[in-house]
């Protein structure tokens, strides 16, 4: 499977951006499952004890505003943009004990060094490469939440502050992450609750999906006209999952070209994590200079209430964010998604 080189950098960057403590706390993310609280006894915590290769099956963003004055807990909403992520934590022949990051298609993101501070936190320190390709300084502290020597689970968290764009209040934002052991619970979801709706991706292949409704809420309330609107245009969309000749998971997707009056078909590659599906797609644009340029695209489709809908099979692709300019609103969308026949084509407009 190939992805390009600008998604590889857009998905290092990003993983950097946890680490720097840098990133927005606007992501994309989904109500269900939630975690349950971190068991804060850790145990036998030691450079030794986590080698091994982990990844990330479900990541937090709590946020508490005016943190130093008079507190204000937000609920921590999902952040999808890591699962699958791998951390590897290792001792090199020098006897240095180091730690490498991955993104979701397996490219190295960063290796440095680690050390264990006290009982419960892991030190990361040294140099890694920004967006532009500059020496970025790490010097980075994970407080661990939840081990023991025997855990085949490990929930890591970064604690940073930061200030809101609109009012300037103050926050402080706890980026939590939950590791599996890939050699001793590569499949597990402990910790999360309810259960996560776990893809069946033979059966999702039968058949095609249509999305059959866009629903946004902005602080708990339908906006009837914008949801309206983009349901015109998404209907006219389908999804249908497959393998392709090298058995590797792929969707094609279909759309109206409103320009043309006639169907555009796009195959792009996915990865599969638990009840998650990332696809990739490159677009051309223009740059500032008028020069076209490729642009890389990672969506995710976050399979949630599978259900009867009016005799037929549908899920829902559902995300929750929090507004930038006031971390108190949460806007969430609803995409109803709904199984047809293969030959099944929605109806053109006139």
């Amino acid at each position: 499977m190939q992805f390009c080189e600008t998604m590889k950098k857009n998905l290092l960057y990003i993983s950097i951006l946890f680490l720097l403590g840098l990133y927005s706390c606007s992501n994309n993310n989904d109500e269900p499952p939630k975690p349950t609280p971190p068991v804060t006894e850790v145990e036998g915590l030691t450079a030794d004890a986590i080698i091994g290769t982990w990844e990330t099956y479900y990541s937090e963003k709590q946020i508490i505003a005016n943190y130093d004055t008079q507190p204000s807990s937000y609920g921590g909403l999902r952040n999808i943009d890591y699962d699958g992520f791998k951390t590897r934590f290792y001792k090199n022949s020098k006897g240095e004990y180091k730690i490498q990051d991955y993104n979701a298609v397996g490219d190295l993101i960063y290796e440095i060094d680690y050390k264990i501070l006290g009982k419960d936190t892991i030190k990361l320190d040294g140099t890694v490469k920004d967006k532009n390709g500059e020496d970025s300084t790490i010097n980075t502290y994970f407080k661990v939440w939840d081990f023991k020597p025997t855990n085949t689970t490990l929930t890591i968290a970064n604690i940073y502050t930061g200030v809101s764009k609109a009012n300037n209040v103050k926050y402080k934002i706890t980026d939590s992450r939950r590791l599996r052991n890939m050699e001793t619970a590569p499949t597990t979801t402990v910790g999360v609750t309810p259960a996560k709706v776990m893809i069946d991706y033979d059966d999702l292949c039968k058949g095609l999906w249509h999305i059959q409704s866009y629903s946004l809420y902005y602080d708990g309330s339908l906006q009837n006209k914008y949801s309206d609107l983009i349901t015109d245009t998404l209907s006219m969309q389908t999804y249908k999952f497959y393998r392709d000749k090298d058995g590797d998971k792929a969707v094609q997707i279909r759309t109206w070209n409103y320009n043309k009056k006639e169907w555009g078909y796009l195959d792009c590659p996915l990865i599969l994590v638990d009840d998650l599906i990332n696809y990739f797609y490159s677009v051309e644009k223009k740059d500032a200079s008028g020069k076209t340029i490729i642009e890389d695209v990672s969506i995710y489709i976050w399979f949630t209430k599978p259900r009867q809908w009016n005799g037929k099979d549908s899920y829902i692709d559902l995300k929750e964010s929090r507004y930038d300019n006031d971390v108190r609103v949460v806007t969430k969308t609803e995409m109803l998604l709904v199984r047809e026949d293969d030959d099944y084509f929605p109806p053109q407009p006139k």
